[in-house]
């Protein structure tokens, strides 16, 4: 079993996926999946402007309707003036070609980092190598306005399966990821054994001219003079933690 701390963690950054119940579900090929994921990819050209939200829903058990905790996201990029302004989980993280500035109002930081290519890299077949080599299975199903495609993991990983759903020539709508293993939740006044599940619902999403009529802000917003590190005023109080190479 894992820590609930950590848990969390590990399984936003992981490949979100689904889990279904049975008879109606067709076989599918891995290379057919990765086909139908890079088609969504592809439906965004490239060179192009983008944003979207998400919204994250954990839940205690496979089969919980409650949820126990709900994370927010935002994530805007303007392709010609590589500016990228995220607001993941209550903090804003705001990054140009220069620079990835984090700002967080609970601790009143800035936190300076270098750019990260991550956050707005098309990766294309890279993301897929490791699920063609694995041993899990994949099924797909049509729901209404929805592809729904569902992936059994090999017995013993981490997670025990997972489903994305897609509209019809259209983007990713909902990850559903579930827990291959039992974790201890050790964060209230007595240790329990769960077994969570993660959704993870899309929506919003905008492309090209109308992604760059946002209004998206940059280093200015933070600083006067960011080679100097001197800050707005409205930032005075705020610490400043530069971590750049």
């Amino acid at each position: 079993m894992i820590k609930m701390s950590k848990f969390y963690v590990n399984i936003i950054l992981a490949f979100w996926f689904v889990s279904a119940n049975a008879q109606e579900w067709e076989d599918v090929s891995l290379e057919d999946f990765s086909k139908a994921i890079l088609s969504v990819e592809e439906r965004v050209p490239k060179g192009s402007s983008y944003g979207f939200e998400a919204d994250y829903y954990f839940f205690e058990q496979l089969v919980s309707t409650d949820t126990t905790l709900a994370l927010h996201t935002e994530l805007n990029y303007q392709y010609a003036s590589k500016l990228l302004n995220m607001d993941q989980f209550g903090r804003l993280i705001v990054q140009t070609k220069d620079v990835q500035i984090t700002c967080d109002t609970t601790y009143k930081q800035l936190i300076l980092n270098d750019p990260n290519p991550e956050y707005t890299k098309r990766k294309g077949m890279e993301d897929f190598k490791l699920l063609l080599k694995s041993e899990c299975t994949v099924q797909k199903m049509v729901k209404g306005k929805f592809e729904v495609y569902s992936i059994l993991f090999a017995q013993g990983a981490r997670y025990r399966g997972a489903e994305i759903w897609i509209e019809k020539e259209g983007m990713v709508s909902k990850y559903i990821l579930h827990a291959g293993t039992p974790v201890l939740d050790d964060s209230g006044k007595e240790d329990k054994v769960i077994e969570p599940r993660l959704e993870v619902h899309f929506k919003n999403y905008v492309f090209g001219a109308q992604a760059d009529k946002k209004k998206l802000i940059g280093d200015e917003e933070y600083f006067i003079d960011l080679k100097e590190l001197k800050l707005q005023e409205k930032y005075k109080e705020f610490e400043i933690v530069d971590l750049r190479n």
